[in-house]
């Protein structure tokens, strides 16, 4: 069976570097500040961050005054602060800082059509507005993304990143969605996957229908999860229409995204029929089965990718003048931008306020009753949709899970170290530790005690490449 992920183990392996402008790391003077910018990268392959507090992540704690040292794009050492820093290296002011891990984006969107939003100035074409996309990404503090839907370029796009040609987060790309053009038949269903595999895609992207093929939904489905199971290939996504939560879940669905099929599951005898993510289910819901649905996914070794803050943005009672102005939306092209407001308006007029916020409630609470029935999350905001600029989401999805009943702490692990248990790096990433790969934020706040200091950042460190925040916005300029 090949190794699940396999690119992303050798792509957390490589010795990839990442281009940036050569102001962007580099020896500095000593008592350097974290704001200034420091000479040529190419003059040190050594970063000290000084007397910092570490958040390690590995539990809930932080380690008060620490000198941390990165070579190679691998964490050296994590010493006491005082220590002589090595010769040579960039030295990082840590005095007041909060250094953490970079987070993960398991939900995301690299299309064309996904990003053209982001064409503007000087990006002027859809190719260079994914690289802004991906700078974007890092300008977050997002080190790594899984794209959920992919072609045959993300392979490419990866492989640039991965190989230093591009700055961006680590990339996990499934290819096309398995859905009803590419899988009229059971045997088109066993070459769906074989493609995957042969074009070394990472992952099988499952799409909400499948129906309208030459053979029954169902034995189609079952030839791709049996393919994919003999092939070592994971496969994610929507629950498919018609086959419901325990069918997939028995197939060995490895992630179910945005929390699909749950409302769906848990819906009284004579309830409507759902609407997508079951919009139109408040009121219609056992509550009482929560508990059970947890343990069968718990026991089926799923994960939950939640894209909780994509509904709260959508269906939520924010007004879209003002969602505008949120942070982000300046990246966002002026006529998408109103799009965005007409669609939000048309949101607003057709269910009443009472309605809408019923039906997030509901889901707050299914997120929280699969979460304590431990059921494993990784976070995922949906990015890029309306109200969701890359990277800029992935916060807004971590206020999400604590305004659904999660501790900082526990939000941010999910972006964190439950990612690098999901990948099967917890030995390579997800926690400041000796030996770990260099993703890091330093961030000017605890992010324990509050998850939205996790976005004040004041640089962040890739491959162990420290990138100030200014420089990586004076590129998206």
């Amino acid at each position: 069976m090949l190794t699940r992920f396999r690119f992303f183990l050798h792509a957390v392996l490589a010795p990839a570097a990442l281009c940036l402008a050569a102001s962007a790391c580099g020896p500095a003077p000593p008592a350097t500040q974290t704001g200034t910018a420091a000479p040529d990268a190419a003059e040190t392959n050594t970063v000290v961050f000084e007397q910092v507090t570490v958040v390690p992540m590995d539990r809930e704690r932080v380690l008060p005054n620490r000198m941390v040292v990165v070579h190679n794009g691998l964490i050296a050492e994590i010493d006491a602060a005082g220590m002589p820093a090595p010769a040579g290296a960039v030295r990082v002011d840590g005095r007041g800082k909060f250094l953490m891990p970079a987070l993960a984006e398991m939900h995301a969107h690299l299309l064309p059509e996904d990003v053209a939003p982001y064409v503007g100035g000087r990006f002027a074409t859809p190719e260079q507005a994914i690289e802004r996309v991906l700078l974007m990404f890092v300008l977050n503090g997002v080190g790594t993304v899984r794209n959920a839907h992919g072609h045959a370029p993300h392979i490419a796009l990866r492989e640039r990143v991965a190989g230093g040609e591009l700055t961006g987060p680590t990339i996990i790309t499934s290819g096309p969605s398995f859905r009803n053009e590419h899988v009229a038949s059971t045997a088109a269903a066993e070459r769906f996957v074989a493609d995957h595999v042969a074009l070394g895609y990472d992952f099988i992207k499952v799409y909400p229908t499948i129906a309208g093929g030459i053979d029954d939904d169902a034995d189609v489905w079952e030839a791709m999860t049996r393919a994919a199971n003999e092939a070592g290939v994971p496969f994610g996504g929507h629950v498919p229409t018609g086959l419901g939560l325990r069918r997939v879940l028995e197939s060995g669905m490895r992630t179910i995204d945005h929390i699909d099929g749950y409302l769906e599951a848990a819906a009284r005898p004579g309830a409507p029929e759902p609407q997508i993510f079951g919009t139109n289910l408040a009121g219609h819901v056992d509550e009482s089965r929560f508990a059970a649905l947890a343990g069968e996914t718990r026991a089926a070794g799923a994960w939950i990718v939640p894209t909780q803050s994509l509904l709260e943005v959508q269906r939520g009672p924010d007004d879209p003048d003002v969602m505008a102005t949120w942070p982000g939306m300046e990246y966002v092209s002026p006529e998408v931008l109103q799009r965005w407001i007409d669609a939000k308006r048309r949101t607003m007029a057709a269910q009443p306020l009472e309605t809408r916020q019923e039906y997030l409630a509901l889901r707050r609470r299914l997120l929280k009753a699969l979460y304590d029935g431990g059921v494993r999350f990784v976070q995922g905001s949906d990015s890029p949709q309306t109200w969701t600029p890359p990277g800029f989401a992935a916060h807004r999805e971590l206020a999400a899970l604590v305004a659904s009943g999660l501790t900082p702490f526990q939000a941010l692990e999910t972006g964190t170290r439950n990612v690098a248990v999901f990948l099967n790096a917890e030995d390579r990433t997800g926690t400041v530790e000796v030996g770990k790969r260099a993703d890091l934020l330093l961030v000017d706040a605890n992010p324990l005690e509050d998850v939205a200091n996790a976005h004040e950042i004041t640089g962040v460190m890739l491959n162990g490449r420290w990138l100030l925040r200014e420089e990586i916005e004076a590129l998206l300029r």
